[in-house]
């Protein structure tokens, strides 16, 4: 009985591997993926303000430093849309929301750090003079990724639903471009005297903030 049971066992294993032999299956994959973006930032992305006398901050007032500024440039393999967002890795250290920069007052301000507690200051960004592929271009920006707005000088938000990209000039359309160039400006502030660490020492600047590329 157990012989028996065996050889039909046998026999059906060697029926169904006939049946399979019938058909084969073909797989057909693959992924395009978009041209590789490389960014680049001149002077390595330092906006080095050196050494700052006490002596020159006002006591009652903010003190705003000179503007600085480096050429943002963004290099692709092939034509691709790509926008970028800004994000500041000293989150909750400005002195305050919004800095005045670019001739206006409503920029969002980035964190300069803190020294024994107190908040030494903020910077705000700006970008401007946008070419895609060595044509003017226009600077735009999206809080959802989808809805577009331009505008000729752009304030850097800190926010990771904030993208900005570039359009063809008075397109609002975000534009497949293989090079990317921009000027990006830094005018920080230092918060005024009586709302400083001790002077006494040194007190360091340590702003910081990232720029992270974004597919579209």
């Amino acid at each position: 009985m157990l012989i028996s049971k065996v050889f039909v066992l046998t026999t059906l294993a060697v029926a169904c591997a006939c049946a399979s032999a019938q058909t084969v299956s073909i797989s057909v994959t693959g992924r395009i993926r978009p041209g590789a973006c490389v960014p680049t930032l001149t002077s390595d992305g330092s906006f080095d303000y050196s050494n700052i006398s006490s002596d020159a901050l006002r006591s009652n007032a903010i003190t705003q430093l000179q503007e600085k500024t480096a050429t943002f440039a963004v290099k692709c393999s092939a034509p691709t849309k790509v926008g970028f967002r800004v994000l500041d890795n000293q989150p909750g250290t400005a002195a305050w929301v919004s800095l005045r920069a670019a001739g206006s007052d409503d920029h969002p301000a980035f964190g300069l750090g803190t020294v024994d507690g107190r908040s030494v200051g903020a910077y705000a960004m700006t970008m401007d003079s946008f070419e895609a592929d060595g044509n003017l271009g226009t600077g735009l920006v999206s809080t959802n990724g989808s809805t577009w707005t331009s505008n000729r000088i752009t304030g850097m938000g800190n926010s990771a639903s904030t993208l900005y990209s570039i359009a063809a000039a008075s397109e609002t359309v975000p534009m497949a471009h293989t090079t990317f160039a921009s000027v990006l400006r830094v005018q920080a502030s230092i918060d005024r005297a009586a709302n400083l660490p001790d002077l006494t020492s040194d007190v360091l600047l340590n702003g910081q903030a990232t720029i992270s590329l974004v597919y579209l």
